[in-house]
């Protein structure tokens, strides 16, 4: 089963979105539960600029990990009639779903709080980026175990939530292609998908990249093959829409 959360810069967005249920149906038609869930927008109301933004922003990834955690309890604590499996579940978000979906499995990795929500020895079995990024507050990412396979949707020119990487000292936010590298140094299970000459639109492009999607599902999930595959993509089937290029544009 899949647990998603929604996207929204952390101020707004909702999980029934009709272009989310779409791409849930498809998931669901190829035998894939999926929880959409809500979580705390750190960000709704808030109006603050400069250092101070950078605590809210950590702030509001914490709240919603924290929530995906909540989440996840409930779920396997009532696998059994939900009708799955506690031992397959896959995280995975947009944008700032995103960024909460993969900075739960490194959180999960490294033993940071909130993980202690969860139950002992839990882990997850696969994570789904759509143009995700990870928070560091300790200088580049590094894993103290070995995470679940990811799969990293992104486009290349993306700067909202950074393809590559923002860091001043020991604050970073690490994006799909950074977080590859990690995972390629250490020999971990990945997928990256690097759509070139897209921004942010691949955050919502969810319907259109489903072919990756199941293969990383069947492959690296069910399968658990250890599959580990880089690729560049220029589809012209993938519509383009890149009005959405800075933070700016998100939060004017």
């Amino acid at each position: 089963a899949i647990i998603f959360s929604f996207g929204g810069g952390f101020m707004g967005g909702r999980r029934d979105k009709p272009h989310y249920q779409q791409w849930i149906k498809i998931l669901n038609d190829n035998g894939y539960p999926v929880f959409s869930i809500d979580y705390r927008l750190g960000l709704k109301g808030v109006s603050v600029k400069g250092v101070k933004m950078i605590g809210a922003i950590r702030h509001s990834i914490y709240i919603g990990v924290e929530d995906l955690y909540s989440a996840t309890d409930y779920i396997i604590r009532h696998a059994e009639e939900l009708g799955v499996d506690a031992g397959n579940l896959v995280i995975s978000g947009s944008s700032a779903g995103a960024i909460i979906a993969v900075q739960a499995e490194y959180d999960l990795c490294n033993g940071f709080a909130p993980s202690g929500m969860l139950p002992a020895g839990f882990r997850y079995a696969g994570v789904m980026s759509f143009s995700g990024a990870i928070f560091s507050t300790h200088g580049k990412v590094r894993y103290a175990e070995a995470p679940a396979p990811q799969l990293l949707l992104h486009g290349t020119e993306d700067r909202v939530v950074t393809y590559k990487s923002l860091r001043i000292f020991n604050l970073g936010l690490f994006g799909s292609s950074r977080i590859a590298r990690q995972l390629d140094k250490k020999g971990y299970p990945y997928t990256i998908v690097r759509y070139a000459g897209h921004t942010h639109d691949i955050a919502d492009l969810m319907y259109y990249t489903v072919p990756e999607q199941l293969r990383f599902l069947e492959e690296s999930v069910v399968k658990k093959t250890g599959r580990t595959a880089d690729i560049l993509l220029d589809d012209p089937a993938i519509p383009v829409d890149n009005s959405l290029r800075t933070l700016g544009d998100l939060y004017k």
